[in-house]
């Protein structure tokens, strides 16, 4: 198993993803109007994230997801991943795994917030 194919090592990739993307936000709203380009660039490493963890989670044996579903899943991960926890866990465990889904993504948000707000009081 490599490091990529870790979930855990993926999630702290995120992680710091949010952290270092919440530290460059500041300068690049500050030195130029482009910043949409920084939010494209969050998107595909984002977009990345998801592929490594689903790429780790259909290696395990009771974890299938089809082609189909695996697009899905990255595109449109709000829904896809839901609707993946309750097709393979069930009821109880998918409403688990998907609180916890939507507690990691409030978990991205709070980090690229806090290391805004700390880039903006360092440098002001």
């Amino acid at each position: 198993m490599t490091i990529v194919e870790n979930k855990n090592v993926v999630l702290l990739f995120g992680i710091i993803i949010a952290l270092i993307e919440g530290m460059i936000t500041p300068y690049v709203l500050a030195t130029t109007d482009r910043h949409i380009v920084l939010h494209l660039l969050d998107c595909i490493v984002y977009t990345l994230v998801a592929w490594f963890w689903l790429r780790s989670d259909r290696k395990e044996p009771n974890c299938k997801i089809s082609n189909r579903l695996f697009i899905f899943m990255i595109f449109l991960p709000v829904i896809g991943f839901p609707y993946y926890f309750f097709r393979t866990f069930g009821f109880a465990d998918g409403l688990l795994k998907t609180c916890l889904f939507m507690g990691y993504i409030i978990l991205l948000s709070v980090c690229s917030t806090i290391a805004k707000f700390g880039i903006m009081i360092l440098f002001h």
